[in-house]
């Protein structure tokens, strides 16, 4: 696209530029670059400020050719090239070595006022009797010259007398000029607003396309929460827009029911962007209006006529209250699983799940089957009820979703709600079919942060367990403290979590996994990601010191129990990652002493890769600019090689590592330097 970009500032290869642009903008499958072919097209042609180096004759004689040639390119590129308030134009590439580029451009108010003259009559021709097409028309008519705009609607009347569009394209054109009409009525003291009398012109051009009494007729009322009404406006008066509002889309429904009937409710409610309002405006209609109807559609499994009956049961009680909704429980029609789910709709709580319990055990399973964790309210007050209703019925995710919401209010009940939710993740580890889109990685990472503050009261080992079945929920960069501690603490159990993860080191690497249990790969992924994300060393006090004789009795231990598994050498490793960790002396010496010592002590080749991988995979993700270079390497190239001339004479094993370090990051330098100065030259790198 640059490339083409750059080819349009050179006049005689204008139009073949475009051409390839445009056959380009039909094929484009989308995404997520700001240089789309249509975008840059909107670009060329912008008509305040074109990018390209003709003439606006030209440019009209090369956008009529891509009017025969690619039509719907070229509608949409006419569409963007009308005057718009507040825009903003983005430049295309320019050439860096021709001349092709003027060194100024000027537009003059004639030849902007011509070239959109010129675009609005193109695009009232290639309308034609084109519904949709004279939809964006309308949707911008306020943005082309009073001329113009006159030129537009005397041809939509004339198509519109001689019969052009269907009956529902009529409702969808007058739709569209009802509300351009009702906006700039709306906001008639604004300065963009149309004058009165050219918002008079449209209402005639839109008298003709009104619809009867239908669906489509009333649609608009549905579509939007705040639609513009005509007689009052929502920023003088709140109350009385929506007083308004509600009447006519009551007066809407009863009007669609009466004269075809429940089919054409339904079908309004189809097309609507929210079921809910006209089940709402049904129930607002009459006490009980479409009752018969309605109540059967209780818990259907099609969602219009769920939520249409969910709407009109909470309007109609929050309207009449118990004694409404007790007549509508006792009907024969209903099942106990309707009756749940009405008595779910009334979001009356705690009421209605204890009505749910008498009325029997069908009853208040729909009841808490359907419940959902949101929308309660800050002064929800039984938390702890509904979450324990929903691991009972098997919602252990939507459990966890609730206790999220109000488990941090502190007290009693954050103890209550924090076992709760160690119950809900129990359940979730055999529940089958879980919905986990109620849960986030943040869900998760939120709940272990409280257990850890409330240890004393789940227990250190449930909280471990729990840890080691989420691991893989917390996140990439989790720190497991309850597992983390226990390596720390025991080394046999480091042995164990080292074989899970790691084959024996004398057997041979197995490329299919198949020969092992779907339960083995499970474990062994949790084993990883464990000893990958272990960040306490052994012997590590909260006081921040490091004891030197229970490390090394860990070490010890652990070694004995590696070779007895033929997993020294991986052990090792981990156990040399894990030092790497450990914070530096108060002295801010690093290494510390203590890990100082035992490098030199264990002479292993194995701790000293695991320290240093440990060591350059804690850098992490870098980044810099195109021509930066490696400056950030140098740094540490400096910094390592600083630890290694004060170490190196006393610990020359660690000074041997500080020196590798060094080495690393000197190569990793030279690489980028290579890149930054390929940058530079415009090459690509080898």
């Amino acid at each position: 696209m640059w490339s083409l970009e750059n080819i349009v500032w050179s006049a005689p290869h204008f139009g073949q530029a475009v051409e390839i642009i445009a056959r380009l903008a039909e094929i484009d499958p989308g995404g997520r670059l700001s240089n789309r072919p249509a975008a840059t097209l909107a670009a060329i042609f912008s008509p305040w400020h074109p990018d390209n180096s003709v003439d606006a004759v030209r440019r009209l004689a090369v956008l009529d050719a891509m009017r025969r040639r690619h039509p719907s390119v070229a509608w949409r590129l006419m569409i963007n090239m009308l005057p718009r308030t507040h825009s903003i134009h983005f430049p295309i590439h320019e050439p860096a070595y021709r001349s092709w580029k003027p060194s100024s451009a000027t537009v003059t108010y004639g030849e902007l006022a011509t070239v959109i003259e010129n675009v609005v009559e193109r695009l009232t021709q290639d309308a034609g009797g084109d519904a949709a097409r004279w939809g964006e028309l309308i949707v911008r008519i306020s943005d082309i010259a009073p001329a113009e705009r006159a030129r537009q609607l005397d041809q939509l009347t004339h198509l519109a007398a001689e019969g052009a569009f269907s009956e529902t394209d009529r409702a969808k054109l007058w739709d569209s000029l009802r509300e351009v009409v009702a906006k700039h009525r709306e906001y008639a003291d604004s300065s963009w607003a149309l004058p009165a009398d050219e918002v008079a012109k449209i209402e005639e051009v839109m008298a003709p396309l009104e619809p009867p009494p239908s669906e489509l007729h009333f649609l608009w009322l549905f579509q939007d929460y705040t639609p513009e009404l005509t007689e009052y406006s929502i920023r003088n008066d709140h109350n009385a827009y929506f007083i308004t509002l509600a009447e006519r889309r009551r007066n809407a429904v009863q009007q669609i029911y009466e004269s075809e009937g429940f089919v054409a409710v339904r079908e309004l409610a189809v097309q609507a962007e929210q079921v809910a309002w006209v089940g709402t405006a049904l129930a607002d209609a009459a006490e009980d209006y479409c009752v018969d109807i309605l109540l059967p559609l209780v818990g259907s499994t099609d969602r219009v006529d769920r939520e249409l009956a969910a709407s009109f049961v909470w309007r109609r009680f929050h309207a009449s209250g118990w004694p409404w909704l007790e007549d509508v429980l006792s009907r024969s029609t209903l099942t106990d699983s309707q009756r749940g789910i009405a008595l779910l709709e009334s979001r009356d709580f705690p009421l209605a799940w204890e009505r749910a319990d008498e009325l029997g055990a069908e009853a208040s399973h729909a009841f808490w089957q359907n419940f959902q964790p949101y929308g309660l309210g800050g002064d929800f007050a039984s938390v702890d009820i509904a979450a324990e209703r929903l691991i009972g019925v098997g919602r252990a995710n939507a459990g966890i979703a609730l206790i999220n919401l109000y488990v941090k209010r502190g007290g009693q009940q954050t103890i209550r709600l924090l076992g709760l939710a160690a119950d809900a993740l129990e359940a979730l580890l055999v529940q089958e079919d879980i919905d986990f889109r109620t849960l986030r990685q943040h869900d998760f990472q939120q709940l272990f942060d409280l257990f850890y503050e409330h240890e004393d009261a789940l227990g250190w080992e449930r909280i471990g367990r729990l840890e080691w079945h989420y691991l893989p929920a917390l996140g990439f960069d989790a720190e497991p403290r309850m597992l983390g501690a226990v390596l720390a603490r025991d080394p046999n159990f480091f042995v164990q979590i080292v074989k899970l993860a790691f084959r024996p080191e004398s057997q041979e690497i197995v490329e299919d996994p198949s020969p092992f249990s779907e339960l083995e790969q499970y474990q062994a992924t949790n084993a990883y990601r464990l000893l990958r994300e272990w960040s306490v060393p052994p012997g590590y006090q909260a006081s921040g010191q490091l004891d030197a004789q229970q490390l090394r009795n860990w070490i010890e231990q652990a070694k004995r129990g590696l070779k007895t598994s033929d997993r020294s050498t991986v052990g090792l490793q981990f156990i040399g990652s894990v030092l790497a960790k450990a914070p530096a002396d108060p002295d801010d010496s690093w290494p510390r002493l203590v890990v100082r010592d035992l490098i030199e002590e264990e002479r292993s080749e194995a701790l000293e890769a695991g320290f240093f991988m440990s060591v350059v995979n804690s850098r992490g993700v870098t980044s810099r600019g195109l021509g930066d270079g490696g400056q950030q390497e140098r740094d540490l190239v400096e910094k390592y090689r600083r630890y290694a001339d004060m170490l190196a004479d006393e610990w020359p094993r660690t000074g041997a590592v500080l020196r590798a370090l060094a080495d690393q990051y000197s190569e990793d330098a030279r690489r980028q330097d290579a890149s930054a100065e390929y940058f530079r030259r415009g090459e690509e790198r080898p």
